[in-house]
């Protein structure tokens, strides 16, 4: 059989060059249109109780894996200079396309008791106003806060921690790539003008970093 398909492919090698040329073509074409996934992976049988559970939960708490989380020394928090470029960093970030919210200490917020004849209410506002003159009081005030002890920065040696919360449709999308090289373009400009390293972490950071090594 082996000698009658050899005799064969001899006797019609251009067409079998011919037939194999075309293939290759048509393979390389479909090939350029290889796309990565950026859905996540699941890992688990869809009847999984498990995963109907998982489901329940994101439905009534909402997405999780769609954070990024930052963290560098705060040493210098007390110092108006360097929290006038902390919160200049903060708002950038908010900036950016697909960003959904940026909770850190520039962006405290603090709940103020306003009383009027009748009654009692409590009013959310920012703790820093950024007004120079009432910085020192806000910070001490900030501080004493025991919400944020061991949240947003480290008492001990106020470490500080930046959650960056992205859309979901973002993070399940290519164009998560682009805001993570965003994201860490504009860390680049702060530890350069402040002297320090940033630290990166969460799902998003982490896909993105892995998405691109593999489409390398």
């Amino acid at each position: 059989m082996w000698k009658k398909i050899a005799i064969w492919t001899l006797k019609n090698r251009f067409l079998v060059l011919i037939v194999l040329g075309l293939s290759t073509l048509v393979m390389g074409y479909f090939a350029t249109k290889v796309q990565l996934s950026y859905e996540p992976n699941i890992a688990i049988p869809l009847n999984s109780p498990k995963l109907k559970d998982y489901k329940e939960f994101t439905n009534i708490f909402g997405e999780d894996g769609n954070l990024i989380v930052l963290a560098f020394d705060g040493k210098q928090i007390k110092d108006h200079v360097f929290f006038k470029s902390y919160t200049t960093f903060c708002k950038a970030i908010k900036e950016i396309d697909g960003v959904e919210n940026v909770l850190a200490t520039p962006t405290a917020i603090g709940l103020h008791k306003i009383k009027s004849d009748t009654s009692e209410k409590l009013n959310a506002r920012k703790v820093f106003s950024e007004e120079p003159s009432l910085f020192a009081a806000e910070m001490d005030s900030f501080l004493n806060l025991p919400f944020y002890q061991g949240f947003l920065y480290n008492p001990a040696d106020l470490t500080q921690l930046v959650a960056v919360r992205i859309n979901k449709d973002i993070v399940r999308s290519s164009k998560r790539v682009a805001l993570v090289k965003s994201l860490k373009a504009l860390g680049e400009v702060f530890e350069r003008e402040n002297k320090l390293e940033i630290k990166y972490s969460g799902l998003p950071l982490i896909r993105s970093l892995l998405g691109i090594k593999i489409q390398n």
